[in-house]
């Protein structure tokens, strides 16, 4: 099983390498052009370097919006592929296949982020390089495994919508049930983790604001960054939901498989 697992995985990196590569370049293209667009051309340094950080900040979430999406692309074109062929592949395989791959594409995304974003936090001394290095340097961690956990976690949900789009007619209940709780979760997911913070305010940890604000030569930027509470009783209820969505991930796949 390990052998078959690193073989689709190899297939499938080295088919996107090329995409990998032309990311790269324009992201560090476009990180150089907005660096020495500004560069020099602000006098207030902490001005300059905070609105960096602002276009850093969209380049980032455009980035994972494509992670998001292509992937989401492959389960529907390749994985379930796989199982239409009959090719000796189980839905467990293809699950961690595809589990390792968005993994990877967004450790291999944040380092390039987080490298860059360095550098040019290291070649300026203002207030703000200050502020923001001593934030992350207290929470980063606890906010890397929360964004990681929390973006695979809505990618399996959505990802249970686009296989059961795919099954028979025959598992129709099937489809709508998913349909309904999948929608219903990402719509109002919020809103029940908030009543059963309410109702069980026990907190497992809290992670405090970052607010900067920056008026200078008539203009005004901002950073911020909003506060975190991990509740234990939402903490256990993400757990569990984590559980039930790969669960129903395989058996998607499975019920998928009986149409061959």
């Amino acid at each position: 099983m390990i052998d078959r697992l690193l073989n689709l995985m190899k297939y499938e990196f080295l088919g996107k390498r090329k995409t990998y590569l032309i990311f790269l370049l324009i992201y560090l293209g476009l990180v150089f052009i907005i660096w020495t667009r500004f560069h020099n051309r602000i006098s207030d340094k902490d001005l300059e370097l905070l609105t960096i950080y602002i276009f850093l900040t969209f380049f980032f979430s455009v980035g994972l919006v494509l992670i998001f999406i292509k992937n989401l692309r492959d389960i529907n074109s390749e994985d379930l592929g796989y199982l239409s062929f009959s090719l000796p592949v189980t839905s467990y395989v293809l699950f961690l296949k595809r589990i390792k791959i968005v993994f990877s594409e967004l450790v291999y995304f944040l380092l390039i982020v987080v490298l860059t974003g360095y550098f040019i936090l290291h070649s300026y001394n203002t207030s703000f390089s200050v502020a923001i290095s001593s934030y992350f340097s207290k929470y980063g961690t606890i906010l890397l495994i929360d964004f990681l956990f929390s973006f695979i976690f809505i990618f399996l949900i959505v990802a249970l919508i686009i296989i059961a789009r795919n099954l028979a007619y025959e598992k129709r209940f099937l489809r709508r049930l998913i349909y309904v709780g999948c929608t219903s979760y990402l719509v109002f997911g919020g809103y029940l983790h908030d009543f059963l913070a309410k109702c069980f305010p026990q907190k497992l940890l809290s992670i405090p604001s970052f607010e900067y604000q920056i008026t200078s030569q008539g203009l005004q930027e901002g950073f911020n960054i909003p506060k975190t509470d991990y509740y234990v009783v939402g903490v256990l209820l993400k757990i569990l939901l984590f559980i039930l969505v790969i669960y129903l991930y395989n058996l998607l796949l499975e019920k998928y498989a009986e149409r061959r």
